[in-house]
C-alpha cells in the first residue's frame, strides 16, 4: 500500500513504480497461498451468433454438460456441440453422484439426464418449500430451503423421489439466513455467503474447524465434495478456495484471465483437474 506514495512522474519512475507494485503483488500472492491460474478452454456456446451464458456444468465419461437458464442442455464432446432441450421449463440447478445426473428446472421439476434424453421423475416437495440448493447423494436428493433454515430429504425409490422429511435435527448455533449452497461426503456441509462451513453428521451439527482465508469471502456461492474427493472447494466469484476435510486452508485459485465470474465448476477424477464455466465458455485446468 505505501508504493502509492512512490513518484511516477517520469517514464523511469513509473517503470520502478509498475516493476514494484508487480514485486509486492508476488509476494502478498505467495503469502496468502494464492495460485495464479489460466485455464484452457474447452469450448463456447453460441446460438445464432449470440453468446449463451452457462450456468452449470458437470462431466460423465469424456462428456461435458453446461446448461443455460433457458430449457437448453448442451453436450460437448470430443470437439463438438450437440444441444439438448427440456419440455419441463428452464434449467436452475444441477447435482450429479457419480454416473448420476439430475437438474431442477424453474417449474421445480426434476429431471435426470440418461445418454442423450432427459427423463421426468417425480417428487414431492415440502409445505412452503423454496429451493436453495440440492445435492444428489447415494440415490436420494437432499435439498436446502435458506428461509425454512432447513435440509429435506427425498428418498430415491424406482428411479423417483418420495415426500419430503426433514433431515436437520439439532443445527447447534447454525446460522442459515445467509445459506448459499451445500456438499455431501457422508457429512453435509452448508455454506454460508461469507464463506462459513457447517457441518453435519446424521442431523446434528458436528465440529469443523475451518481456516481463516485472506482476503475474506463476501459473496461465496458454491462448496464441492464428494465421497470420491480429498478436498472441499468454494467459489466466490473468480477464484476458489479449497480446504482439506478437517477445514484446514490448503491454497486459493485465483483465475483473473476469465471473461466474467464463475458461474459453475467441478472437480473430475482424485482432485485431478477442475471443469468451471464462466460466459459462454467452458474451461479446463489441472489441479495436480
Amino acid at each position: 500500500a505505501e508504493s502509492q506514495y512512490l513518484p511516477q512522474a517520469t517514464a523511469n519512475q513509473q517503470a520502478n513504480f509498475d516493476e514494484l507494485s508487480k514485486q509486492a503483488g508476488n509476494i502478498k500472492g505467495k503469502l496468502l497461498n494464492i495460485e495464479k491460474v489460466v485455464p484452457k478452454m474447452l469450448g463456447e456456446v453460441m446460438i445464432n451468433d449470440s453468446p449463451q451464458i452457462l450456468i452449470t456444468v458437470n462431466a460423465r465419461d469424456a462428456n461435458v454438460y453446461a446448461a443455460t437458464r433457458t430449457n437448453s442442455l448442451f453436450k460437448l464432446s470430443g470437439g463438438t456441440t450437440s444441444t439438448i432441450t427440456s419440455s419441463l421449463g428452464d434449467f436452475y440447478w444441477s447435482a450429479q453422484d457419480e454416473a448420476e445426473i439430475v437438474y431442477i428446472t424453474n417449474q421445480n421439476k426434476v429431471i435426470n439426464l440418461s445418454e442423450n434424453n432427459l427423463d421426468t421423475k417425480s417428487i414431492s416437495w415440502a409445505d412452503n418449500f423454496n429451493l436453495t440448493s440440492f445435492r444428489l447423494y447415494n440415490g436420494n436428493i437432499y435439498a436446502l430451503d435458506q428461509d425454512q433454515g432447513q435440509i429435506y430429504k427425498h428418498s430415491g425409490s424406482d428411479g423417483n423421489f418420495g415426500a419430503a422429511s426433514a433431515w436437520l435435527k439439532d443445527k447447534g448455533d447454525a446460522d442459515f439466513t445467509l445459506a448459499r449452497d451445500l456438499a455431501i461426503d457422508g457429512n453435509i456441509y452448508v455454506l454460508t455467503q461469507h464463506g462459513t462451513i457447517y457441518k453435519f453428521f446424521g442431523g446434528n451439527i458436528d465440529t469443523f474447524q475451518q481456516g481463516a482465508t485472506d482476503p475474506e469471502f463476501t459473496n461465496a456461492s458454491k462448496i464441492l465434495t464428494t465421497l470420491d474427493l480429498d478436498n472441499i472447494y468454494v467459489l466466490e466469484n473468480k477464484r476458489i478456495v479449497i480446504y482439506n476435510k478437517d477445514g484446514s486452508f490448503i491454497k486459493q485459485l485465483q483465475f483473473d484471465s476469465l471473461p466474467g465470474n464463475i458461474l459453475d465448476f467441478t472437480v473430475t477424477g482424485k482432485d485431478e483437474k477442475i471443469l468451471i464455466v464462466s460466459a459462454n465458455k467452458v474451461y479446463e485446468a489441472d489441479l495436480k
